[in-house]
Formats: structure tokens, sequence, C-alpha cells
């Protein structure tokens, strides 16, 4: 076993799989929200953010989603 091996242990043994698992989740999210902002456009548009301000209840669920 080499020393990073056993440094890893001893981390594992401090902060458990939850970090590692918060990484994973939260790098879900994001990559969830580049999908929901750019799926708003089908057409091969460019600007994602053109009409963004139009829908109040789009603004709410990006806001919910990225400060809850």
């Amino acid at each position: 076993m080499s020393s990073s091996d056993s440094d890893y242990e001893n981390i594992l043994k401090i902060y458990g799989p939850s970090r590692h698992f918060t990484y994973v989740f939260n790098t879900f999210v994001c990559m969830t929200m580049f999908n929901f902002l750019n799926a708003r456009k089908i057409k091969d548009e460019k600007n994602i953010f053109e009409g963004f301000c139009n829908n109040p209840l789009f603004l709410y669920i990006v806001f919910f989603i990225f400060f809850a």
C-alpha cells in the first residue's frame, strides 16, 4: 500500500463518502441547469438568454433551483 492510499483512507475515515457524493450531486445539478437553459432554443439560435426575463415562472424555477 502506497502512502497516497493510506492518505486517502485517513481522509475517508474523517469525512466519509458524503463529501464525494456532494461534489457528484452538485456537478449533476450544474449540468442540468446548463441543459435547462440551452433547451430553450431549439432552432440553432445562438443567444440562449434572449427573452429570458419574459416568463416570470421560468425565472422563478431557475432561481429556486440555483439558490435552493
